[in-house]
């Protein structure tokens, strides 16, 4: 007993200051701010938004790296991928590469109904760990025709898919 009590007492000392640093490093990293790298003050209030503005029954697509995979947990609305390490068909493919194609390219239409997606969150570019994941179907869709914007905080935005209706 004296051993174990050794053991953690001398762990305890020797290890305190790691664990208070390794505890302010976190603390740091997911700190809700306007530039937060998980999920932003603005993201957060369209988040909270949606319970006025989206269906309950809506299905919604995002960059899921850029933090819209939240609106499953912090919005309690469906997105066609719930965590970043999902896997996902051909469908959801063709949305992320080419939504904003959907008054040219005969797939999308198809893939939007056949997953019943309905609105698109945009949080940009900034993606959780500053990669690039693609997801080119999903930007500059207000200029292409494909959706009517619903809201906007910031730079977050909720489109509506309309190409498709």
């Amino acid at each position: 007993a004296a051993a174990v009590a050794l053991v953690g007492a001398s762990t305890y000392l020797t290890q305190k200051d790691n664990i208070r640093d390794a505890a302010e490093s976190a603390k740091r990293s997911y700190a809700l701010t306007p530039e937060s790298g998980l999920i932003t003050t603005d993201e957060l209030e369209l988040l909270n938004r949606l319970d006025e503005e989206v269906p309950e029954d809506a299905v919604l697509t995002g960059n899921p790296w850029t933090g819209t995979a939240l609106a499953y947990a912090l919005a309690d609305r469906v997105t066609l991928q719930l965590h970043l390490l999902a896997t996902y068909g051909d469908d959801v493919d063709t949305i992320y590469n080419h939504l904003r194609d959907a008054s040219t390219d005969p797939e999308v239409c198809p893939a939007v109904e056949s997953t019943s997606v309905d609105y698109v969150l945009d949080f940009g570019k900034q993606e959780v760990h500053g990669y690039d994941h693609g997801f080119v179907g999903l930007q500059d869709l207000e200029e292409s025709g494909t959706v009517r914007l619903v809201d906007q905080v910031g730079d977050a935005k909720l489109y509506e898919i309309t190409a498709c209706k």
